[in-house]
């Protein structure tokens, strides 16, 4: 089981539940629960019931303290990079791992984006000591692919949902802008070395690596 779930330290209940299972045997019978269903991606199992939850939510995650065990379903092995936020033009996607951020051992942070031509790119951050939100600074940069260039503000903000790099000196000079600037619609671009060519964005994916 450990090579599909990983258990979450602190137990969180979600509003929302895709299934309900009474009378389930065992942890390993919830999982196999969660398993067959492809919308599952977290479950609880609370003293013989099987709770489901989506592996994605497209708004604010409602949660609170439960007396059952949480478990998250991983990407791969525990040793593959996690997705928890996905942004694309029409939609924010949250995972419910994003809950339990700041209370598992999180190595490093990758935001991994895909331009309009295909071409991918990635930042990584420091993630220890981070929360969901926290992660996104520059004295946590580890490595970009852009070359050196002024102090950057970074702004992350799960809740409108937005991302922004942003001149510390000018914030009105946007290195990356990812938000909502319609109903439904997001506005997703970074600015090309020397800030003078806009490259619309496809993708952007914020993954986590645990230590």
């Amino acid at each position: 089981m450990e090579k599909f779930f990983k258990q979450l330290p602190n137990p969180r209940c979600i509003n929302g539940r895709i299934g309900l299972k009474n009378e389930t045997a065992s942890v390993i019978e919830c999982a196999l629960y969660c398993m067959s269903d492809n919308r599952c991606g977290y479950f609880n199992y609370c003293n013989g019931e099987c709770i489901m939850y989506k592996r994605w939510y497209g708004s604010e995650i409602v949660d609170y303290d439960c007396n059952c065990t949480s478990y998250l379903m991983l990407y791969g092995k525990s040793t593959n990079w996690q997705k928890v936020f996905a942004m694309k033009k029409t939609s924010f996607l949250r995972n419910p791992f994003y809950l339990h951020w700041d209370s598992m051992p999180i190595a490093k942070v990758k935001l991994n984006f895909r331009n309009i031509n295909n071409v991918t790119h990635a930042l990584y951050f420091n993630g220890t000591d981070t929360n969901h939100t926290s992660w996104f600074q520059e004295n946590k940069l580890l490595s970009t692919p852009w070359r050196n260039g002024p102090p950057m503000k970074y702004i992350f903000n799960d809740m409108k949902p937005s991302l922004k790099i942003v001149k510390k000196a000018n914030e009105s000079f946007i290195k990356m802008l990812a938000e909502r600037d319609g109903r439904k619609k997001f506005s997703m671009y970074y600015m090309e070395q020397g800030g003078s060519s806009r490259m619309d964005l496809k993708i952007l994916n914020v993954f986590v690596l645990f230590k």
